[in-house]
């Protein structure tokens, strides 16, 4: 042992250091100023499930929000939560969980090259294929849509390669790493062990196991018994990859989508430094929905090595896992834009209707991790060594400033207001979401780090068009209580302060809970509970 780790400790060290600053390439500014925070809508959610799992949580209820009955919460990216859980207790919330994805998108990377050099044989290819691995649109999509549960690159190519090797306990952790990264990961990850390993008792048995776990973990999602902020998209709002998108860069939304910088900005924004505002009604997030590119280079590339490597039987399978991948990625129709029209193909996924649990899977443009992974394999295949370089530039090139991917990380430094500051313990939040978004909220929650108590008012729905909401105090929340009895609740438990937007208050009045002391600063209204928490 003490042989092999000096005849492989020094490279090992190398290679790691070097993924570790590929990470840190896909996720600058934040990985160079640990104080920064993503302007995506789904960090804060993210490492408050760090957070709560540094706190004793177990996966199943958050109790940084809600408090303190807590929120009920599958929590997904389970192995970026346990790399996050070893910065915790050193570093504050948004810096260790920064730290954590650092970690987990470098041990990814680690992980492909050495696969991918039990498979290819030769250093240099095995290293453009792992860089390619973390580098593909749709990991930079995900990343700046702060998606971590569908970064497993490492998890879908080790379950090939076990297969391969017949090396079954790594089978089962691929597996289970895909399963418990997300349920879409985790279909990925057991359809390929089906189109390699379907002749193994194994192989069936691994899949069964994890299968049954992550059934098991998230039936709660499927049968709506969480937390509305981690709810799945409903079927009007199918997130299914676009035939067009999967080829040209265009930012699809309904309203047309907003413009992302050219590679001249994205160039300009490395030597920008991040603003710094205050945490309050009017910080925003943004979001790529253009989810669909592969990137024309790399399509071109990858299939071209894909070609001169057809007559190996471990390619073969392995495209033909991500062709099923591409296929399914279209979910029910397959969308034709031209010109302003859509055109509507009815598609394979209409079959899973009759399948409880996949009929509640609507983002099926995440299923193209798989078809990326796959392009990434092809260009490192490719025969000629020029060729290969020069196509690994061009696929780096547009990956990170042409692909519509938010890099680098649209970032800004948030300060506390003072009044906001000075709370040292959980408080409460009004409105509750979805009137308020659960993003403004949980992000409040973290950059305070307390926990945060919430009314989760049964049935309730955003502001209609004119900004009416229905009255949340004639409501019951998820336990029956009425608004009354919760806050009885929330001052036995020492939950004294509230705290709402200024603009929310000026423009609605006063609270449905009886409060004194209330003071409004420019941001935020300040009040303190009574007692008597009977409504005025």
């Amino acid at each position: 042992m003490t042989s092999i780790l000096r005849q492989h400790g020094p490279r090992f060290a190398l290679l790691f250091i070097y993924f570790v600053w590929v990470a840190g390439v896909l996720r600058y500014p934040t990985s160079v100023d640990l104080t920064l925070v993503p302007l995506d809508p789904n960090f804060p959610l993210h490492a408050l499930a760090g957070l709560d799992l540094s706190d004793g949580g177990n996966g199943f209820i958050n109790t940084r929000l809600e408090f303190p009955d807590g929120a009920p919460i599958r929590y997904l990216a389970w192995p970026l939560l346990l790399c996050a859980q070893l910065f915790e207790h050193s570093f504050e919330p948004i810096a260790a969980f920064h730290l954590g994805i650092l970690l987990w998108i470098g041990l990814q990377g680690l992980i492909m090259y050495y696969i991918f050099l039990d498979v290819i044989q030769e250093h240099s290819r095995s290293l453009i294929g792992a860089t390619l691995g973390l580098c593909s649109p749709q990991i930079l999509i995900a990343l700046g849509n702060a998606q971590f549960e569908n970064v497993a690159p490492a998890f879908l190519l080790m379950i090939g390669w076990s297969i391969e090797r017949k090396k079954y306990p790594w089978l089962f952790l691929g597996l289970v790493g895909a399963c418990f990264s997300s349920p879409y990961m985790g279909v990925l990850g057991l359809l390929m062990a089906l189109i390699l390993g379907f002749r193994s008792k194994l192989v069936w048995l691994s899949m069964g196991i994890s299968a049954l776990s992550a059934q098991l973990y998230y039936s709660a999602v499927t049968g709506g018994q969480i937390h509305e902020s981690t709810q799945p998209a409903p079927s009007v709002m199918s997130e299914s990859a676009n035939l067009i998108g999967i080829f040209l860069p265009i930012n699809i939304a309904e309203n047309g989508g907003t413009s992302l910088p050219s590679y001249m900005e994205r160039i300009q924004l490395l030597w920008t430094t991040p603003s710094e505002a205050p945490f309050d009604d009017v910080w925003f997030w943004v979001m790529v929905t253009a989810s669909s590119f592969l990137g024309v280079a790399w399509i071109v590339l990858g299939l071209i090595g894909l070609w001169q490597k057809r007559g190996d039987a471990l390619t073969r399978r392995l495209a033909l896992w991500g062709g099923i991948a591409l296929l399914c990625s279209f979910g029910d129709n397959i969308i034709i834009d031209i010109g302003v029209q859509q055109y509507y193909i009815p598609w394979v996924w209409r079959i899973t209707d009759l399948v409880p649990g996949l009929a509640d899977m609507n983002a099926t443009h995440r299923f193209l991790m798989g078809p990326s992974l796959i392009l990434a394999l092809g260009v490192a295949c490719i025969g000629k060594r020029t060729f290969l370089t020069l196509g690994f530039v061009v696929c780096l090139f547009e990956a990170l400033l042409i692909s519509p991917a938010h890099w680098p990380i649209p970032a800004k430094k948030a300060t506390i207001p003072e009044e906001l500051s000075v709370i040292q313990k959980p408080f409460i939040f009004w409105p509750p979401p979805p009137v308020i978004s659960s993003y403004k909220v949980t992000m409040t929650s973290l950059l305070l780090n307390q926990p945060i108590a919430l009314f989760s008012a049964q049935g309730t729905s955003m502001p209609d068009a004119s900004g009416k909401i229905s009255p949340l105090h004639t409501k019951m929340d998820r336990y029956g209580r009425s608004l009354q009895e919760w806050t009885r609740e929330a001052v036995k438990n020492d939950v004294t302060t509230l705290i709402q937007y200024r603009s929310f208050h000026d423009s609605n009045g006063v609270l449905p809970i009886k409060s004194h002391q209330r003071t409004c600063y420019t941001s935020y209204c300040v009040s303190l509970l009574v007692q008597n928490s009977d409504a005025p």
